[in-house]
C-alpha cells in the first residue's frame, strides 16, 4: 500500500498518476487531520496564530492532495515536480483540483469574482502562473487575472536555502517580494498555486491583493505539504 494511503482511498487521475484525495482536512489551511478532529471543530493544531491566514489575509484554503518531500515516488509528489516545466500537466492538475473542490464546495455561498495565480519563478521554461490559473478558470467559469509578479531582484523561495515561515506580516515581503499589476475593486479572489508549504508566498500574494483592493481571498492549491506519513484519514 502506498505511503499514507488508507485501505479505501479515493483517487483522481492526473497525467498517468492516480492521485490520492485528502479525506479530512483543516477548514482553514487544508492540512490533513484525523477524522475525530474534523468532526469536532475541523481545525488543525497549527492554525491558531498562523501568519497570513484569517480575516486580514487568506480566509481559507483548500488542497486536493498531499505532497511528501521525502517520498519522490509518491504519486502527487511526482506530479508536482513534473509539472514545474510542463504547461499541459500544470493546467491538468489545477483543473482536477478545481473539479474535486466543486463536488463538495467548501465555502457555502462564497464565490470568486476572479481567479488570480500566485507568481511563479521567471526561470521556468514557460509562463507557469498563467497555466496555474487557466485550469481553474476553465472549470469555475470565472475570469483569470494573471496580475502578480515577483520583484526581479528577488530569487524565488524554491531557490533559497534556510527556508523559514514568516513570523509576522511585516516579514512577508522580506521573504517573497511580490508586486500587483492591476486593481481589484472589492472583488472576491480565488488565489491559486500548485503547492502550499509554509504559506509565505500565498500570504504575501494575499497582502498585495488587499493593497490592490481585493475583498475576500481564498486559496486553492493542488497539494498541501506534509511530513506525516501514516496519519489516519490521510486519504479515504
Amino acid at each position: 500500500m502506498p505511503v499514507g494511503a488508507s485501505a479505501n482511498w479515493q483517487t483522481v487521475t492526473v497525467g498517468q498518476a492516480k492521485i490520492p484525495v485528502i479525506a479530512f482536512r483543516c477548514r482553514l489551511c487544508s492540512k490533513p487531520i484525523k477524522k475525530r478532529f474534523a468532526e469536532i471543530d475541523g481545525h488543525c493544531i497549527d492554525c491558531p496564530g498562523k501568519v497570513g491566514f484569517g480575516h486580514d489575509g487568506i480566509a481559507a484554503a483548500w488542497s486536493l492532495t498531499v505532497y511528501l518531500d521525502s517520498h519522490p515516488d509518491f504519486p502527487s509528489t511526482g506530479v508536482v515536480r513534473a509539472s514545474k516545466n510542463d504547461h499541459g500537466l500544470t493546467v491538468e492538475m489545477m483543473r482536477a483540483a478545481a473539479k474535486e473542490m466543486t463536488k463538495n464546495w467548501p465555502w457555502n455561498s462564497w464565490q470568486p469574482d476572479v481567479i488570480v495565480p500566485c507568481p511563479s519563478s521567471k526561470v521556468r521554461t514557460f509562463p507557469r502562473s498563467f497555466a496555474l490559473g487557466a485550469g481553474v478558470s476553465e472549470v469555475l467559469q470565472r475570469p483569470l487575472a494573471d496580475m502578480l509578479v515577483r520583484s526581479p531582484a528577488v530569487a524565488p523561495r524554491s531557490s533559497l536555502t534556510g527556508k523559514r515561515p514568516a513570523s509576522s506580516f511585516e516579514d512577508l515581503h522580506d521573504q517573497a517580494c511580490i508586486e500587483a499589476q492591476g486593481v481589484l475593486a472589492g472583488h472576491n479572489v480565488l488565489l491559486v498555486d500548485d503547492l502550499l508549504t509554509t504559506g509565505v508566498t500565498s500570504a504575501a500574494s494575499a497582502m498585495v491583493l488587499r493593497q490592490a483592493g481585493a475583498g475576500d481571498i481564498r486559496l486553492l492549491t493542488f497539494a498541501r505539504y506534509t511530513d506525516k506519513h501514516n496519519l489516519e484519514g490521510y486519504c479515504d
